[in-house]
């Protein structure tokens, strides 16, 4: 993520997980004692800074702790290294205990073979690049320890992935998660002179932008810094550095057994992009909808929204196009027929005639989605056109929320906008949710111009039509009504469930989720995942899951794919249409909306926290936390049981 919006969502949220598991993650945790780091000794976890570098990192300063019995290879400490051979650098510790470089994928590759970092203290260790001897110098504790001459290779600052704390970026073998502790990293784009070196080593905790030059990262990862934290949970290091790059907790495997949240009263599960599934691994594209029908009772499932690309193309396949829509359109009808689930089908890109080269056409989508079997719905609310459910909408009741769902066209007409204004004002009590192709970037910014935006394809300039992009669907419709509530899109590639939060003209805030499971299945996996939005309409809060239908634990489970994706969505300030089953008269009664802090500090999950107090202190191997459910206490609030921890 490129913007602070991550901070506010996928940076706040990232570890809900952690807090909510009802079986173990094996997830650590810092310790709240003075002087003490993160545990990455799991080779779990993993912290990814916000924002890619756009300098070159000639100093990277941290202070780590490896233990004196610590065998293998030890890992990466700072990395964004990854299966591609994109630009990388990366400071690791090999199974000698010595610091490595790998500068510019490989360009320098090399260890400084003279100090072995396994002494059982935390350690300042300092890498400068002297650019113009072409030397590499180590610094230990603030004092030089071991210079290389290998030549200063090539400047790097145009990386393609943000660098990430106690780990890597590869989706599988050979990971080398970081062995150790890690209380602190610090990057600077000059070349810092030993003098430097040695102050920040005895000054570890007052830098930032306004006490040093040339300043790109620097962070704490420890409860006695800077931090961001719930109990004893470091879930956010806040950068100091001007940039405010901070760095999220993040997983080093993309998959892990864990539980899905409780639902409270109801749950929408979202299908991102298929097109994939339904082009390479057809036998597979049934396990997505297998989940979300053997879920829907446990999970109180009511409505299933794809994000378009249902499809993987007209022009590319040929008559292979003409093969996958009938497949997916008996999938979807599934939902219908054995679960009851009101599902919203509507198109990308791919899934049009001419891949929007020409026009909106969709003949085979309407033939396989005729408008004729959706009018029997009790749901069917009506549709812009008579002949397609292509821009149509939906009325529907879920626990106590009158809402109103749309399935919009990508890139919609000014005549469609007009038609959803004027359906919009005609439902001013209902919560609406617009499901459509192209919305949000992976940055959480809209998509915009020259980034796969509507406007982008040849239709824009092959049609009098007016082709409108996110941001002028926001501008000319979502913004200006005050029921707006949700935006649910797909189209471009990206790991996450992004949100963003835009405020409409009303003051009421837009929670907008990007899902695409395409980036999984270009790592070479077979994932087919499936986004949960489940509710609690008493509290006002979203719980989000990202879970594979088609990756199982050896118990037997569905994984859930990336620790991040995991997290709570907090509304209570986003709409006043609430429940009337908590609120018969549509108002919440005075009662305080629980927080995303409240929620992360008062569930407590399985873990093993992991406690060091000072250089000295001896390190206390963690337990396991049981997770309680929560308890709804008189109508004012809700407060979350926490099972009391036993520290070995």
């Amino acid at each position: 993520m490129k913007t602070k919006s991550k901070n506010l969502t996928v940076v706040l949220c990232c570890v809900l997980l952690l807090v909510v598991m009802a079986t173990p993650l094996a997830a650590v945790y810092a310790n709240a004692a003075s002087g003490g780091g993160v545990d990455f000794r799991s080779g779990i976890i993993k912290y990814a800074l916000s924002e890619r570098f756009s300098e070159t990192p000639n100093t990277f300063e941290a202070v780590i702790k490896v233990e004196t019995d610590q065998t293998g290879d030890i890992g990466n400490i700072f990395s964004n290294e990854m299966k591609e051979r994109t630009p990388m650098v990366a400071y690791a510790v090999n199974s000698q205990g010595n610091l490595t470089v790998n500068w510019n994928s490989y360009e320098k590759n090399f260890s400084f073979d003279k100090v072995d970092l396994r002494n059982g203290r935390y350690t300042h260790v300092a890498v400068v690049r002297y650019a113009e001897r072409g030397v590499f110098a180590l610094y230990v504790d603030g004092k030089l320890a071991q210079e290389v001459s290998c030549g200063a290779g090539t400047d790097v600052w145009q990386f393609q992935r943000a660098h990430c704390v106690g780990g890597d970026w590869y989706a599988d073998i050979p990971k080398r998660p970081f062995k150790g502790f890690i209380r602190q990293v610090t990057v600077y784009s000059r070349a810092l002179p030993a003098a430097e070196v040695g102050k920040d080593y005895a000054e570890q905790g007052s830098i930032s932008y306004r006490t040093r030059d040339n300043l790109m990262f620097n962070a704490e990862f420890s409860l006695a810094g800077i931090a961001e934290k719930y109990g004893s949970t470091v879930l956010v290091a806040k950068d100091t550095s001007m940039f405010g790059n901070d760095a999220c907790l993040a997983t080093n495997d993309y998959f892990f057994e864990g539980e899905t949240f409780e639902t409270q009263d109801y749950t929408f599960a979202v299908l991102p992009d298929l097109q994939l599934l339904n082009n390479h691994y057809q036998s597979a594209l049934r396990y997505p909808f297998d989940y979300v029908i053997n879920n829907a009772e446990s999970k109180k499932i009511v409505a299933t929204f794809a994000t378009g690309d249902i499809t993987d193309g007209y022009s590319n396949h040929g008559g292979v196009w003409g093969n996958q829509y009938p497949v997916v359109a008996a999938l979807f009808e599934r939902l219908r027929n054995e679960a009851g689930i009101t599902y919203v089908a509507i198109p990308g890109n791919h899934d049009y005639d001419n891949e929007c080269k020409i026009d909106h056409s969709v003949t085979l989508y309407n033939e396989v989605f005729p408008i004729d079997r959706y009018k029997q719905w009790k749901e069917w609310g009506g549709s812009f056109s008579d002949d397609s459910i292509v821009n149509s909408y939906y009325l529907a009741t879920y626990g106590g929320v009158d809402y109103l769902v749309f399935g919009l066209d990508f890139g919609p007409s000014d005549e469609v906008l007009q038609w959803c204004c004027e359906i919009t004002e005609r439902y001013p009590d209902r919560r609406v949710v617009a499901i459509t192709h192209g919305f949000l970037n992976p940055d959480s910014n809209f998509i915009c111009p020259g980034s796969f935006a509507p406007s982008d394809y040849g239709w824009a300039s092959n049609t009098a039509i007016t082709i409108n992009d996110p941001e002028d669907m926001w501008n000319k419709w979502l913004k200006k009504y005050p029921n707006i509530f949700m935006v649910v899109c797909g189209h471009v590639t990206c790991d996450d469930v992004v949100l963003r939060e835009y405020v409409g003209d009303n003051g009421n805030v837009v929670g907008c989720f990007l899902l695409n499971m395409q980036a999984v299945l270009q790592n070479e996996a077979l994932e087919g995942l499936v986004g949960l939005f489940g509710f609690d309409e008493r509290n006002m809060q979203c719980y989000i899951n990202y879970a594979s239908s088609i990756q199982r634990s050896n118990s037997g489970n569905n994984k859930l794919y990336n620790y991040q994706n995991q997290y709570v969505w907090d509304f209570s300030q986003n709409t006043n249409i609430v429940s009337k089953t908590y609120f018969p008269s549509g108002v919440k009664n005075g009662i305080k909306s629980v927080s995303r802090a409240d929620v992360l500090r008062q569930v407590v999950s399985k873990g093993e926290i992991a406690t060091n107090a000072d250089n000295n202190a001896t390190n206390v191997a963690a337990v396991a936390f049981v997770c309680v459910a929560a308890v709804i206490v008189a109508a004012a609030t809700v407060y979350f049981v926490a099972v009391k921890r036993r520290l070995k």
